[in-house]
């Protein structure tokens, strides 16, 4: 990068209430793969295709019109300007970020709501942002509606517990599932029928989802919104503890007393994220502690004794292709039309787009066909429909699905065993990710300090 816009290491003229987004690179090193910060820049105040000035990062999906050398003209010439040039950090601090590919926002079609924000986590699933829902890990939703209604996206390189900042390194992938219908008729683990929250699994260990309020859908029928307001890691360490003690007593078929002292002894919690309206609490159940108990190990079979596929050097075909056609910005609905239907047993690969990939259109767009369909908008063509945080009450995130499962009925449970999630390169056989510092959640309850002033505040 060059040119008076930039600087080597802060920015200059920059207003400690701007928005800062950070490009990351995918790099691999002795056969490990890692992020490293690319460059960073101050969000601008942009005005999109329709004439609506968007100064503020809530709003994926908006193509930044950038000043650095060699950007092309694409962006400008659907349609989108800035009020100003924008200030860059072109050297920023180097870390080596371990990369840890998982998916942010994955669940089923709620049967209370027509429509739901894709924000807040939900009984079903949804925006989790649990790092550990990656490869080699099984998900368990609660079927509501007929087809279970499965949908996907915002994959994140890389983040840590708590999501503090408002964004993991939002990146684009190409996921291979495994999904299985089990039967309420006929379900082989006891605590399935207690399952009203999404579980996670892995040869390990279970992982035991808590959230501010376990249906918030329930809790704020009318005002569905009103989570935001009400967000609480108390309330949500309040659920994750009572989740945890349910699914232990009726998974190992201990009494209260035995699970409590369990839990306090082999049991850890942790923060998942502070920053999607309904707050989340995960506990991590180690399987081999209850391993010589008088139940036995109840591990699920299925998983432990399967062999995860090994990545492929190629990208597998998709079954469910990314195009405008098979994505869905911000919302889960039991109304949407399925994209695929497939049987039990089914292993499918899907493609899922970044919400934040126009944050360098040339960099995580261009060259990508798939890419290019979602993300076109210009003052004649809006590809995708209800497009991010649009004051509709949607959410941000370009699920892909929904995925409707044959034979899917309300009670049953939907198992999601994530195979593989590879990246997904650009044209020039590179991959990005992008860190957006909001300032929303947990955060903004704190102060901001500039860079230079840091240290008169430790």
């Amino acid at each position: 990068m060059d040119g008076s816009a930039y600087t080597a290491g802060a920015f200059t003229g920059h207003a400690t209430n701007d928005e800062v987004v950070t490009i990351y690179e995918l790099f691999e090193e002795d056969g490990k793969a890692y992020a490293t910060l690319s460059y960073q820049f101050a969000w601008p105040t942009i005005t999109d295709p329709d004439g609506t000035e968007r100064d503020y990062i809530k709003y994926p999906g908006t193509c930044v019109p950038h000043d650095y050398a060699g950007f092309s003209d694409v962006v400008t010439g659907m349609g989108w300007s800035k009020a100003g040039a924008i200030s860059y950090v072109s050297e920023p601090y180097k870390a080596k970020i371990p990369v840890n590919m998982h998916v942010g926002c994955m669940g089923l079609a709620p049967a209370s709501h027509d429509s739901v924000d894709s924000i807040p986590p939900m009984p079903t699933g949804g925006n989790l942002d649990d790092k550990r829902i990656g490869k080699g890990t099984t998900m368990y939703y609660p079927v509501e509606v007929a087809g279970a209604l499965l949908s996907m996206g915002d994959a994140h390189m890389a983040q840590g517990d708590s999501e503090l900042d408002g964004t993991g390194i939002e990146t684009s992938i190409t996921g291979t599932f495994k999904i299985t219908l089990i039967k309420a008729a006929s379900f082989p683990e006891p605590w399935m029928g207690v399952l009203d929250f999404p579980l996670g699994s892995t040869t390990d260990e279970y992982i035991v989802h808590g959230f501010t309020e376990t249906d918030y859908l329930e809790t704020y029928a009318a005002n569905p919104g009103d989570i935001y307001g009400a967000s609480s890691i108390d309330k949500a360490m309040a659920n994750a503890y009572t989740q945890t003690r349910k699914f232990v007593m009726a998974a190992y078929g201990l009494t209260e007393d035995e699970a409590n002292t369990i839990i306090t002894q082999g049991i850890d919690f942790g923060m998942t994220q502070l920053v999607d309206g309904n707050w989340g609490v995960h506990a991590i159940v180690p399987k081999a502690i209850f391993a010589d108990g008088r139940q036995g190990r109840r591990a699920l079979s299925a998983n432990t004794a399967r062999k995860l596929k090994a990545r492929q050097l190629e990208t597998p075909v998709a079954d469910l292709a990314l195009s405008k056609d098979t994505v869905h910005w911000g919302f889960f609905s039991k109304l949407l039309e399925p994209k695929l239907t497939i049987a039990s047993g089914e292993t499918v690969v899907v493609e899922m787009a970044s919400h934040h990939a126009c944050d360098d259109y040339d960099k995580m767009v261009k060259g990508d066909a798939g890419m290019e369909s979602v993300f076109e908008w210009s003052d004649s063509v809006k590809a995708v429909s209800r497009r991010g945080a649009n004051g509709s009450g949607d959410g941000v995130h370009v699920l892909t699905g929904p995925i409707y499962v044959n034979g899917a009925e309300p009670g049953d449970i939907l198992s999601v065993e994530i195979v593989d999630l590879a990246p997904r390169p650009n044209a020039e056989g590179k991959t990005y990710g992008s860190n957006a510092a909001a300032w929303w959640g947990y955060q903004a309850r704190s102060d901001k300090v500039a860079g230079a002033a840091l240290a008169s505040h430790m």
